[in-house]
């Protein structure tokens, strides 16, 4: 149902965003950047999608952390 896809997909982008959290400790420079910049772009449609789908909270405060 569309309630479980909107959590899904808030799901798998906050799961992507982790992996690219990870890859901050391991790079440098210009790979470093691109990590950085990959971390928030899904964490901002982690966010989008949470709020499309009513969920609270809206954000996280370390995008991509185990919680």
């Amino acid at each position: 149902d569309r309630a479980s896809a909107l959590r899904l997909a808030a799901e798998v982008e906050e799961r992507t965003a982790a992996h690219w959290r990870a890859a901050l400790a391991s790079t440098t420079g210009a790979d470093r950047d691109q990590a950085l910049a990959a971390l928030v772009e899904y964490a901002v449609r982690a966010t989008r999608w949470r709020k499309t789908a009513g969920q609270t909270p809206l954000t996280v405060p370390f995008p991509g952390r185990p919680t």
